[in-house]
């Protein structure tokens, strides 16, 4: 309590380093913001992962009458001094713009469960103090280098949290960047507010885009088949619906100056007979995409520059087009 009566905070993050039986008092105005819309709040800093099992909350209530601060308890809306001695309810109750409420929480490091963490902060009290304050508190002693966070057996990454700094950064310019080139911006500008990886910079993409589109994330498969069925009768490009019973509908999709094309650059009578090829995508949406390609031979590009200017390639073409929810034919 004096810490929080007299001192001022550091900053508003815990700084990079070594933390052993240290403690730092913070302002906390994110979290109370965080709190106040329903949301999580988050204690980032550079020790590792923490045992989120393991964990705890409590809270302590102290009444201020003017005097001095005394301990007491709430259960059941109602306040009591020491009511495990089996003190009775306080009479008259004290107002609540007098109480001050702790919200304590405790840690063990993932690497080292006698290396803890305990971070308490005010989350009721008078108008006269500052509740937009934390203290964060380290005791024992670090294990070293960070270890792997536990959770992917496959990856043996040492696991930092990133700090919320650098997530604003990430959901701030992937709105008109690519996720790549973010990535490669922030690693350049030093390793402090670089991303962990490149997949934590596509998943903020598809997270701000969720946001942007939210009715989409509530679509399902019958939404997008219905969508299909209503757009059949009046579009050149969606040929036929395949539904077969036990299996998802499959769609085949193309332009009749595609089967044309086909037709014409890719049969054995053709002055220069294209190879019909067949591929199919993954991770492309929620289809499998199956794309048949074909040669343009009456449409010719420069190859390589390596290649002499004579040395002409005919373009490829997309012929039809064939999606499916399901692996197989």
């Amino acid at each position: 309590m004096k810490v929080f009566m007299t001192s001022e905070p550091s900053g508003h993050c815990v700084p990079d380093g070594l933390k052993q039986n240290f403690y730092f008092l913070l302002n906390d105005n994110n979290n109370v913001l965080r709190r106040s819309q329903k949301k999580k709040a988050k204690y980032i800093d550079d020790c590792g992962a923490w045992d989120k099992k393991a964990s705890s909350n409590t809270h302590t209530y102290l009444i201020n009458n003017g005097m001095k601060l005394t301990y007491i308890e709430k259960s059941n809306g109602q306040y009591y001094k020491n009511k495990k001695k089996g003190e009775t309810v306080l009479f008259p109750q004290p107002a609540e713009d007098t109480i001050i409420t702790f919200r304590r929480y405790y840690s063990s490091l993932k690497a080292d469960k006698t290396f803890k963490k305990r971070i308490t902060n005010i989350i009721q009290c008078p108008e006269s103090m500052n509740e937009l304050l934390a203290i964060y508190e380290y005791i024992g002693r670090h294990p070293g280098q960070p270890q792997p966070h536990g959770n992917s057996k496959k990856c043996d990454q040492m696991y930092i949290r990133t700090s919320e700094n650098t997530h604003n950064k990430i959901k701030k310019m992937v709105s008109t960047t690519a996720p790549r080139e973010v990535y490669q911006e922030l690693v350049l500008n030093g390793s402090q507010c670089a991303p962990r990886d490149l997949k934590q910079v596509q998943n903020a993409k598809y997270s701000e885009s969720a946001k942007l589109h939210p009715d989409q994330r509530r679509k399902n498969a019958a939404d997008d088949i219905q969508t299909l069925i209503n757009l059949f009768q009046d579009s050149d490009f969606i040929q036929e619906i395949l539904h077969t019973k036990g299996k998802p509908p499959s769609v085949i999709l193309y332009f009749e100056e595609q089967l044309k094309d086909i037709a014409k650059f890719c049969s054995s009578t053709a002055p220069h007979p294209s190879v019909l090829g067949i591929d199919r995508t993954f991770n492309l949406g929620p289809c499998y995409v199956t794309t048949t390609v074909y040669h343009n031979t009456n449409l010719m590009r420069k190859g390589s520059d390596l290649r002499p200017a004579s040395c002409l390639d005919p373009c490829s073409y997309i012929g039809t087009v064939y999606l499916q929810r399901t692996i197989g034919f």
